[in-house]
């Protein structure tokens, strides 16, 4: 009987303890419900800001400012439709004025812009340079597609060639909108000294020769000779591999992608749908410019209204700001309704520096959505600490006056 009652007792008292901490746990709740919120809006807005800023090719405009207030600019980006007629190893050939970009149509948009900064600059700037470049702002267009490059002489120490290296033809300011850390050498002049020069990203590099100092090493690429200039760092990022960006890569210039295509290496002969204005069937994938504003937003409607064709209404090329693009709000339009833009950018090939800038967006808008939760969490733990608060006053206050009764 005795040990009997001992079990009852120890029963009884541990349930009396158990109920002590689920008290002091129900009344500590409060103080953890604010610190797992603060968590959370810490933890995701600093991952998202450090998201944003990784991708350093969306904040040309705030490089080309540099803290002068009286400065403003936008970088916008054009990307056009194309055809690839046997898939990724053949480059986008041009669909029509209504879809695609043709180098005639980058010389007739310089005009038209060089005429906008020349009004904006108030007499400081005298049209396009003579060589049709522009003065007084920036430009750049590209296109890739993928090839197989091989080494030219028999001192490699790796592999000899490597296929499906994506190739990223470009002309124009490339790094005015697409800063590079170099590991060798240097990147392609913005005016061509030897046209048949080639840059790699260290991925490329490191697989043909072990090794990153590789500058004036013969490569062939489309049956043509280049010389290495320059080794350019892949960023080490998880969105960066989502994106494809730390893919073997290869940078040459657009002229000679061009003079190839007029050659008819890519057998593009038989293709009958392209522009009667141009020579070149080659069509444009992005076209980056970066203008003077006098009011943020200008400069995209400077854009639109230079490009050739655009019906607002029935979109075939994607205009869009690449200033400000990571603001809460621009994330929130993109995003909402969910789904929508991933189906209306189906029809463009997007470069490896706009997929991530994608897949950037989506992470933040995710990102976004905790910090959110984190801040509703924030305001009910106030809320409940208030309430505990009012309670604690209000049981002192009824002791008080017993006390004084008594």
């Amino acid at each position: 009987m005795f040990i009997f009652d001992r079990i009852k007792s120890y029963i009884k008292s541990a349930r009396a303890d158990q109920d002590q901490r689920w008290k002091r746990l129900i009344f500590a709740a409060p103080f953890w419900v604010i610190v797992v919120s603060l968590v959370l809006i810490a933890v995701f807005s600093i991952r998202g800001y450090l998201l944003c800023k990784a991708c350093n090719d969306q904040y040309a405009a705030q490089y080309w400012i540099n803290g002068d207030e009286n400065k403003l600019f936008g970088q916008v980006s054009v990307y056009a439709q194309g055809m690839r007629t046997q898939g990724a190893e053949s480059p986008l050939l041009n669909l029509g004025r209504d879809y695609s970009l043709s180098v005639a149509d980058i010389s007739t948009m310089r005009t038209s812009l060089q005429g906008v900064v020349d009004s904006f600059a108030k007499g400081k700037v005298t049209g396009l340079d003579r060589d049709g470049s522009p003065r007084g702002w920036e430009d750049c267009y590209s296109t890739f597609l993928n090839g197989t490059i091989s080494v030219c002489d028999s001192d490699s120490k790796s592999e000899s060639s490597f296929s499906d290296t994506e190739v990223v033809a470009v002309s124009g300011n490339f790094t005015a909108f697409h800063p590079m850390e170099y590991l060798s050498g240097g990147f392609l002049p913005e005016k061509p000294v030897d046209k048949e020069q080639i840059v790699l990203n260290d991925v490329l590099a490191w697989k043909l020769f072990r090794s990153y100092d590789v500058i004036g090493k013969q490569l062939e690429l489309f049956g043509e000779k280049f010389t290495v200039i320059g080794v350019v760092r892949v960023p080490d990022s998880k969105i960066n591999s989502k994106a494809k960006a730390d893919e073997p890569r290869v940078f040459i210039y657009f002229t000679e992608l061009d003079e190839l295509d007029s050659n008819n290496y890519f057998n593009s002969e038989s293709y009958s749908i392209f522009l009667e204005y141009t020579d070149s069937k080659l069509a444009v994938n992005c076209y980056e410019v970066m203008l003077p504003e006098s009011l943020a937003g200008v400069a995209t409607s400077d854009v639109l209204a230079a490009l050739p064709v655009y019906n607002a209404n029935d979109p075939q090329f994607l205009v869009l700001r690449n200033s400000g693009r990571f603001s809460p709000y621009k994330i929130y339009d993109y995003m909402i309704p969910l789904g929508e833009n991933s189906r209306k950018n189906a029809i463009f090939n997007f470069p490896y520096w706009e997929k991530a800038a994608i897949i950037t967006t989506e992470t933040v808008f995710v990102d976004g959505c905790f910090v959110l939760a984190g801040i509703i969490l924030l305001i009910i733990g106030i809320i409940m600490m208030s309430l505990k608060r009012n309670k604690n006053k209000n049981e002192s206050q009824l002791i008080e006056t017993e006390a004084d009764k008594s």
